[in-house]
């Protein structure tokens, strides 16, 4: 995938499967001022799959508001390129509307003024 969202979505299920190895894969001894039954409370597999189930949650929020964050910047761009081409036309239509009216203006019948009688002869 070529989605900047890649490395959270991937980061997730990695560190849930690295949470809930951990136990088996590094073997912790007990602390010596440590009650031997919180070790074994602290040390259950289903605490480091809740801890990797957190920290899975954590990346896809990240991932959420990540994606958020590019939808946000994409569409402000698309609208400042939306705005810019209105502003072109508005200004091409202006300049149109200007010289049509320039056009009207001299093409303009000037009316002589002449007796009565010749307009009713004409």
């Amino acid at each position: 995938s070529k989605s900047k969202l890649k490395w959270f979505l991937f980061m997730g299920p990695i560190s849930l499967i690295i949470f809930w190895c951990l136990p088996i894969i590094v073997p912790l001894a007990p602390p010596t001022d440590m009650k031997p039954e919180l070790f074994l409370v602290i040390n259950f597999p289903i605490v480091f799959l809740l801890l990797g189930l957190l920290f899975e949650g954590i990346c896809f929020t990240f991932a959420l508001s990540y994606q958020s964050k590019l939808v946000f910047v994409e569409r402000n761009r698309i609208q400042e390129k939306q705005a810019q081409q209105l502003e072109t036309a508005l200004e091409n239509k202006t300049i149109e509307l200007i010289n049509q009216n320039k056009i009207v203006e001299s093409q303009k019948i000037i009316p002589v003024s002449c007796p009565l009688g010749e307009l009713v002869a004409l």
